[in-house]
């Protein structure tokens, strides 16, 4: 499943639990299974992002945006765990539970989109930075090419007016000993 289908389950299954203000052991059971599954997609979210910031094409402007990004959704996934731990020490859900649950994921859901648009952005930043060296070679190897090419037509230029004065010459010798 996709990330955002992994945290909307999450959501859905957390909020429908706490809907009733009380936890029964098979819902604490399912939210503790939903968080380990929330925890899996981070660790593989941080393998994009460290191989994506270690990346020598990104720029440092787009490296401090996804390290913001990531330090943010970081701090909000930690919150969402101490909360989600809080929620499931017993079995009665307070408002304020309730509403320290809402508001950390929905924190938790804006972090994770903005990491997920900083990824993208620099996903973007590494390709026009490789197109760009690959434009900027091809261009090279061009006019290397076009260089030769014209060394090439100035030798024919040469021997084509070599030819014609050797034939000139030999039409002369020809009419001279005519």
């Amino acid at each position: 499943a996709s990330m955002q289908n992994q945290i909307n389950k999450f959501s859905d299954d957390v909020g429908g639990a706490i809907s009733d203000r009380i936890l029964t052991e098979a819902e604490i059971r399912i939210i503790k299974n939903d968080l380990n599954d929330l925890k899996t997609q981070k660790d593989v979210i941080y393998q994009s992002y460290y191989t994506i910031y270690n990346n020598v094409n990104l720029d440092t402007i787009h490296k401090s945006g996804l390290s913001g990004a990531w330090n943010s959704y970081e701090s909000s996934y930690n919150l969402l765990v101490n909360t989600i731990n809080n929620l499931t020490a017993d079995s009665d859900i307070t408002d304020n539970e309730r509403k320290t649950y809402e508001e950390a994921i929905a924190k938790y859901q804006k972090n994770y989109s903005e990491l997920e648009r900083q990824i993208q952005r620099c996903l973007d930043n590494i390709s026009t930075k490789k197109v760009n060296a690959l434009e900027t070679s091809v261009n090279n190897k061009i006019s290397t090419i076009d260089q030769k090419a014209d060394s090439i037509s100035l030798k024919v230029e040469e021997v084509e007016k070599t030819t014609v004065t050797n034939g000139n010459n030999i039409n002369n010798l020809t009419t001279r000993m005519n």
